[in-house]
């Protein structure tokens, strides 16, 4: 099963001469070098999406993108040289970022933390986040900002419970999905349709189709006689 990274990539980290990882527990804080950063599976970056994967400022890539990336560190910059190191570029963050919106539109799963569910936002933020997914999907839709952003904008209401944040994230992606026109967040009921005379292809297939064999007579042991009134 696929191993991740989780990147650093808010504001407060753009300045740093190599990007951010999170260490080993969410609570440890952040580190440079990847021997010191913690791996995470597919199953933890689900259940923790709105920390570790939002698809803005933290990103969950998949260990041997972020790998792929990898160099050693200059001399003197960190405690023993320890290394390999992701130099902060834009290139590097961009290319962390597309790696890990991939493996969002790859993975459904990403997109509802259902253990989350009972206390976490809303029935209609998990409806809007199913909806985005197949947007999110389209390969021209990795560099659009806008989209991820109101990804991000739902995964942070789900966490918080932030039921007017979680509205407003709804709503936008309803707009963006229609304009897009993909099926809307909450799919219109289907018209019920009076029955149809068959089409050509129809009547073909049934001309095909070979006689139904007349019913045979039941065997003398299964015949029922008439019982004769008194």
């Amino acid at each position: 099963m696929t191993e991740y990274y989780v990147a650093a990539l808010g504001p407060a980290h753009v300045q740093g001469l190599f990007i951010s990882f999170r260490r080993s527990e969410l609570d440890d804080g952040l580190c440079w070098p990847l021997p010191w950063a913690g791996t995470w599976s597919e199953a933890a970056v689900v259940e923790g999406a709105a920390e570790m994967n939002d698809g803005v400022e933290a990103v969950a890539v998949p260990k041997e993108a972020v790998q792929a990336l990898a160099t050693a560190p200059p001399p003197g910059k960190i405690d023993g040289n320890t290394g390999p190191v992701v130099r902060n570029t834009a290139a590097n963050r961009q290319a962390l970022v597309f790696a890990a919106r991939e493996a969002v539109a790859r993975l459904a799963a990403f997109e509802i933390p259902r253990a989350c569910a009972p206390a976490r936002g809303g029935a209609e933020v998990a409806k809007a986040l199913e909806t985005l997914l197949p947007l999110l999907g389209h390969a021209e839709n990795l560099g659009n900002d806008r989209l991820w952003h109101l990804r991000a904008e739902l995964l942070a209401s789900w966490r918080s419970g932030d039921r007017r944040r979680g509205n407003e994230a709804v709503q936008a992606v309803r707009s963006a999905v229609e304009a897009a026109g993909e099926v809307s967040v909450t799919p219109p009921r289907r018209p019920s349709r009076p029955p149809q005379e068959p089409g050509r292809a129809e009547v073909a297939i049934l001309k095909r189709a070979p006689p139904a064999a007349p019913p045979q007579p039941p065997r003398p042991d299964q015949e029922v006689r008439k019982v004769p009134r008194p």
